[in-house]
């Protein structure tokens, strides 16, 4: 039996290098895992072809969606009243982009349990649609990211995070001692386990790399500086499993159920329209304090990056 389609046009080159699920996303507010779904078994299509999730939208795309996935969202979850808050998470607005230093447990999006993630509370708090997810950052992961408030601003950020022109740097917590500056060079394959998403060390994986440098040891736990040269899921998690050391908090990788994940995304770097950017965020307050006494935080990063 044939499907009953709701057909929607891209009208202008607006949209022209958005992928096709954020924006299917933000026109329908499906849930993202059902969007995967329809795309991956062909139900949604655009110019009548089979896409993947990544694929960049063409001014004059036609995407087909059929009329049955788009009847429950009427009975979608009420926004939340009080988002406020939301408001003291920006770090830094610049014209083109925000800087939001995100909380632990909060999810960069809808889906998979989470009716309103970072995104969908950024737009109804500023009443803006357009605003888009250049990056992302693990639910439990706390710190710095960045959010696009023009299309330009999406596609030329992205394409520095893609050319790796980006430098990134975590902080984490490590159980054990990490002696010395340690490069993982180890492929991850995206397994499902116990109906749960993970990335695994495999040959078959795809490639990824993260620089683990020590910075300060305490009660058989290292606090390191993290630098991802690749950008994979679970990808700084998966690779402190790898060297035996999960990071504190991490009840996925370390079945850490006592604390919160101490992982966070701490200094973001980049130049955009010919001028630098760089922007520092210490870990929130549920880390040890006593972890950063009598010694200094940046200057020692940058450092050991130089």
């Amino acid at each position: 039996m044939s499907n009953s389609y709701h057909t929607e046009i891209i009208p202008d080159a607006d949209h022209a290098g958005q992928r096709v699920d954020n924006y299917i996303l933000s026109k329908t507010k499906l849930p993202r895992p059902l969007i995967y779904k329809a795309l991956r078994h062909r139900d949604i299509r655009v110019n009548k072809k089979k896409v993947g999730p990544s694929y960049r939208l063409v001014e004059n795309d036609v995407i087909q969606i059929p009329k049955h996935y788009l009847t429950p969202i009427q009975e979608s979850k009420p926004a939340p009243k009080n988002i406020s808050w939301i408001q003291d998470c920006i770090f830094f607005e610049h014209p083109d982009f925000y800087v939001i230093n995100k909380p632990n447990g909060l999810a960069v999006h809808g889906g998979s349990g989470d009716s309103f993630g970072l995104i969908e509370l950024l737009r109804l708090h500023f009443n803006n649609s357009k605003l888009e997810l250049i990056h992302r950052l693990d639910k439990e992961t706390s710190g710095l990211i960045l959010i696009a408030k023009k299309r330009s601003a999406l596609t030329a950020i992205s394409t520095l995070f893609a050319e790796r022109t980006i430098q990134k740097t975590y902080l984490a917590l490590l159980n054990g001692i990490c002696r010395k500056k340690t490069l993982v060079q180890e492929p991850l394959r995206i397994d499902r386990i116990h109906g749960i998403r993970q990335a695994t060390v495999a040959r078959d994986g795809q490639a990824a790399t993260t620089t683990f440098i020590p910075l300060f040891k305490q009660n058989q736990q290292t606090l390191c500086a993290v630098l991802p040269k690749t950008g994979r899921m679970h990808q700084i998690r998966a690779h402190a499993l790898f060297l035996g050391m999960p990071i504190v908090g991490d009840k996925l990788y370390g079945h850490d159920e006592t604390n919160k994940l101490h992982l966070h995304a701490t200094k973001l770097e980049f130049t955009y329209q010919d001028e630098l950017y760089t922007f520092e965020q210490e870990p929130p307050s549920f880390w040890d304090a006593a972890l950063f006494n009598g010694w200094n935080l940046w200057k020692t990063i940058n450092q050991h990056q130089n």
